[in-house]
């Protein structure tokens, strides 16, 4: 029982110590240009929240969150919040903006691959998909997560005092 202990204990660890390092990371200052063109700098929103989203148009839980991601971005974006949604595993960019369309986004989307997920979030890239990064006011990684968020979470996370 005591090899057992040790071992989830040290898991725990280091756990936190991996929990510990993402939060304190200061994000490297990526730049991507969306699907109008538009550079997008982490610097360029300083002073705001951003939420950077990655999707697929073949991922429903995806397709379910985006709504609500539009909703808050509507309500806040002259105020306090971005939201950049990054497309991934596409074939053409036209299906992306079929899908992007349906769902009511307006949001800006960039058409994204491997190489600009570990750019944005480090060398690991996306574990799956949905998954959000909240980066702070101040452009520091401040939380991240792989699965369907609605739209009092994303509140929730984006409102914690600056």
């Amino acid at each position: 029982m005591q090899s057992f202990q040790k071992r989830f204990l040290a898991s725990i660890l280091g756990l936190s110590l991996c929990v510990m390092y993402v939060f304190s990371a200061q994000a490297s200052d990526f730049a991507f240009n969306d699907m109008a063109g538009v550079q997008h700098k982490l610097t360029a929103y300083k002073g705001k929240w951003l939420v950077v989203n990655f999707w697929a148009t073949w991922c429903a839980p995806c397709l379910k969150e985006m709504p609500d991601f539009e909703a808050e971005w509507q309500s806040r974006k002259s105020k306090d919040l971005q939201v950049i949604g990054v497309a991934m595993d596409w074939d053409e960019a036209k299906e992306v903006t079929k899908y992007a369309s349906s769902v009511g986004v307006h949001y800006p989307i960039v058409l994204g691959n491997d190489d600009l997920a570990k750019e944005i979030v480090g060398s690991t890239g996306v574990a799956g998909l949905p998954a959000s990064y909240i980066f702070d006011p101040k452009g520091k990684l401040v939380y991240s997560t792989v699965g369907k968020m609605d739209r009092a979470q994303l509140s929730k996370m984006t409102s914690a005092p600056k």
